[in-house]
């Protein structure tokens, strides 16, 4: 299950939509409140309360709040308890826990020489395989994918999902995986690029030459195990 709570720029944070959601209420009920007790709200955050705005499915701009820790518990504190409601406060202090445990493997990792090397050499291969994708990219457009650059995302994905148990959100998955994994995921990262050269050099369709990539990275993770992210492993 995903984490309600995301990290940016080492903050922990996590939208009113999906405090509605977590409620099964409307987002405009959640915002009533958040308004209401603004200058409550406001209070328990450093810096500027974070207003942002998506696009919803009419093509109108939805605003929402970004709420900090302590922004969230004086949020949920106000809402009746309902199973519905105490299932979801649950949730919410648990997702906190983990991601503060996640916060701490980050600052660890920083701190160790071995795994910052670790760290850089990866960041090699990452880039020689995202020039390879760059150039997949162009060639699956040519042969008219209307929607090649999402292989960047689809490619990067399809590999953390294929080697690891993911049930928070990272902004980089590197920035929190053990020495092993960051190994693991170097050598996946060469598979793919591999694959991709490959077909492009037999000039096969550009879908199936995703598919071969994809069908070699789950051969590899079927041979060394699926492993689970460090910040997980302390909470289970």
């Amino acid at each position: 299950m995903t984490s309600l709570v995301t990290i940016e720029n080492n903050k922990l944070l996590v939208s009113t939509l999906d405090v509605a959601k977590g409620f099964e209420a409307e987002h405009k009920h959640v915002l009533e409140l958040v308004k209401k007790y603004k200058d409550e709200i406001k209070s328990l955050s450093c810096s500027a309360f974070e207003t942002r705005n998506m696009k919803n499915k009419n093509a109108r701009d939805t605003e929402y709040f970004m709420l900090n820790e302590g922004q969230s518990i004086f949020l949920v504190s106000l809402m009746k308890n309902k199973k519905i409601v105490v299932e979801f406060k649950l949730k919410l202090a648990k997702d906190f826990i983990k991601q503060k445990a996640t916060l701490a493997n980050i600052s660890a990792n920083l701190q160790n020489e071995e795994w910052k090397q670790l760290r850089a050499n990866g960041k090699i291969t990452r880039k020689q395989e995202t020039d390879t994708i760059k150039e997949f990219v162009e060639y699956a457009t040519n042969q008219g994918s209307k929607s090649a650059k999402l292989y960047y995302m689809n490619i990067t994905k399809m590999e953390n999902k294929a080697l690891f148990f993911l049930e928070q959100k990272f902004k980089n998955v590197r920035d929190i995986l053990e020495h092993q994994q960051l190994a693991i995921l170097s050598t996946a990262d060469q598979i793919i690029e591999k694959a991709l050269i490959r077909g492009m050099a037999k000039h096969l369709d550009y879908k199936e030459i995703y598919q071969i990539a994809k069908e070699n990275i789950i051969s590899f993770s079927e041979i060394i195990g699926k492993s689970k992210i460090p910040a997980i492993k302390q909470l289970t």
